[in-house]
């Protein structure tokens, strides 16, 4: 079972290398590429020496975020989205400094956000 879901991601993100007119809107992702595409899906740590991806740089979104009473919500495409709780990287060497969330196709609902970083907390 474990590794049908890891062939579905992979397919998803195949997909999306496809569909990069979707397009990235993180500052200089020339500097920030390494940082994005050393993301893996939670849980995916020890299907192999690096996990699965969260696709790359052109599906990854530096995005407004905030905690409500059910959790992380990301504001994109002009509302707010519920962010899955499988989403969630325990990551802290964001170099974006806010939020970023990894989604494939055109809006990140709850069954296609990917990854979520979340943001520097002060």
């Amino acid at each position: 079972m474990k590794l049908l879901s890891a062939a579905a991601w992979i397919l998803a993100c195949s997909i999306c290398f496809l569909q990069t007119s979707w397009g990235h809107d993180v500052d200089n992702p020339g500097v920030n590429h390494q940082w994005f595409e050393s993301l893996r899906l939670p849980g995916t740590e020890g299907d192999g020496p690096y996990g699965v991806g969260c696709c790359g740089v052109a599906d990854c979104h530096v995005v407004s975020a905030r905690v409500d009473g059910q959790g992380w919500q990301i504001y994109a495409e002009n509302k707010w989205w519920g962010v899955p709780k499988r989403a969630i990287l325990d990551k802290h060497d964001n170099p974006t400094g806010g939020a970023v969330a990894c989604w494939v196709g055109k809006e990140p609902t709850l069954k296609n956000i990917l990854c979520f970083v979340v943001p520097f907390l002060t």
